[in-house]
């Protein structure tokens, strides 16, 4: 079948989007176009075919209001069979379609929508309650004439007819030979110091601020940050370094970073632990990051906040790293310490995982609800018409 994938947000190769459901539909025979807005141009990669609108003016009122009209006129363009969408903003330009030309859509929730509001610093205060309401009631109303994908198991309370598609590890990307070191991690693969890696979107509700901080704790160790990070936010990081912003490495300072990077930055020589040391929220404490299962793959002890549902997968289920409140230092430094002077507890936690990760949560089971619904809701697009 032919299926269609949209998004005017992600980077073209986002790693859920590309990486994952687009070669996973390729490799299983469909033929797969993902359309983009990033003014990159067409290409084709690794069978998937990407199409670009290029980006929108007038910057994210641009990318609302016409960025979804000429992604879906490029995506109608190319007869699909099936369209999954990515961005609630595509919506309401989705539904439009669905309604008029009787082409299945997949609504793919990677995030908590409505509560991903509240943490958007460009909305001004009075407004976030009322976008959130607005953004609430298009999801549910979509929820009735679309088929929803989510990312996380808590989402099945707002979505709970949806199809659960998580983002664990393709573990044969990280059992790939990383061939030729990146350049921008070349310099820290001769590194004899401890290394500590936090990896994905940087900002201060990710911890930014406690892994810039982790350089003052240890003496030796290096943090790594790897991931889009705003300029603003790296500012804030070097200054909460201070004298010691050498031992501090950022890499995707005000640019998106490919997923390979990331992988290679988890199999450097020297790396210890991975690092989610986030600021306790609501929003985040009941999320399960993808970045813990890829420390997993990785082999890594991960290192992360004390948050009930974080502390029940890494130490209760996996047994595979710590977890601390981020704000006690002394308790940082007590990980760190043990972790470092004796190598080996390091090592069979991230043995645990690994093992945890291969047994219960790769992509490789996970693609399989997704394959199934491009199969139904094909043929209920076939049955309507």
């Amino acid at each position: 079948m032919r299926i269609c994938h949209v998004t005017t947000v992600h980077a073209r190769r986002d790693p859920r989007i590309f990486a994952k459901q687009a070669r996973s539909a390729v490799r299983a025979g469909h033929d797969v176009t993902l359309v983009v807005a990033d003014g990159k141009g067409d290409a084709l990669e690794e069978g998937v075919q990407l199409r670009d609108v290029g980006k929108a003016p007038f910057g994210r009122l641009g990318r609302i209001l016409i960025a979804p009209i000429r992604a879906f006129r490029t995506a109608v363009a190319q007869r699909p069979d099936v369209l999954h969408v990515h961005d609630p903003e595509l919506l309401p330009t989705a539904l439009l379609v669905t309604l008029a030309s009787h082409v299945p859509v997949i609504y793919d929730v990677h995030e908590d929508n409505v509560a991903f509001v509240h943490h958007k610093a460009y909305l001004p205060g009075w407004s976030k309650r009322l976008v959130a309401n607005v953004v609430d009631r298009v999801e549910r109303f979509a929820a009735r004439v679309t088929h929803v994908v989510i990312a996380e198991r808590a989402y099945a309370t707002r979505f709970p007819h949806a199809t659960f598609v998580a983002n664990y590890p393709d573990l044969m990307a990280f059992d790939a030979p990383t061939g030729d070191v990146p350049e921008e991690l070349t310099a820290l693969s001769k590194f004899d110091a401890p290394l500590l890696v936090y990896t994905g979107n940087v900002s201060e509700e990710r911890g930014a601020l406690h892994h810039a901080r982790l350089v003052h704790l240890h003496p030796d160790v290096h943090v790594v940050s790897v991931g889009y990070t705003p300029r603003a936010v790296a500012d804030a990081m070097r200054n909460e370094a201070g004298a010691e912003q050498h031992r501090l490495h950022l890499i995707g300072e005000d640019r998106y970073v490919d997923h390979a990077v990331l992988r290679a930055a988890l199999q450097l020589p020297n790396v210890r632990a991975g690092l989610a040391l986030f600021p306790r929220s609501p929003f985040y404490d009941e999320k399960e990051l993808t970045k813990f299962y890829e420390y997993m793959a990785a082999g890594l002890p991960t290192l992360a906040s004390d948050a009930p549902t974080w502390r029940d997968l890494i130490e209760v289920e996996a047994r595979c790293g710590v977890t601390v409140d981020p704000t006690n230092d002394q308790a940082v430094t007590r990980v760190l310490e043990a972790w470092i002077h004796h190598p080996e507890r390091a090592h069979e936690l991230g043995h645990n995982g690994r093992r945890v990760v291969e047994e219960r949560y790769t992509w490789r089971e996970a693609q399989k609800p997704l394959l199934a619904l491009y199969e139904r809701a094909h043929r209920s697009g076939q049955a309507s018409t």
